[in-house]
């Protein structure tokens, strides 16, 4: 979508409650099945490991950002008097 880069998604995702501080979904939208977390492990310079989790976003979770993001333009919209 025009307009939203990466940075702008996570802002504008982080202002609806979507997504946490770190960029990790809140559990509600986890359950809905529109991100799932995959965890991982790696071992750092120090040798000591560490676990990470990676945001992956389904289809269905696509749909619903989309949406969300269309249902915005049409609220300024609206307001702007188009």
């Amino acid at each position: 979508m025009k307009g939203y880069g990466r940075n702008n998604l996570f802002k504008f995702l982080k202002d609806k409650r979507v997504l946490m501080g770190n960029n990790s979904p809140y559990q509600e939208y986890v359950e809905r099945g529109y991100f799932r977390l995959i965890e991982s492990t790696f071992t750092d310079a120090a040798g000591k490991q560490r676990i990470y989790a990676k945001t992956v976003v389904s289809q269905k979770g696509v749909d619903f950002v989309l949406k969300m993001i269309k249902g915005e333009g049409e609220k300024n919209a609206v307001r702007k008097g188009c």
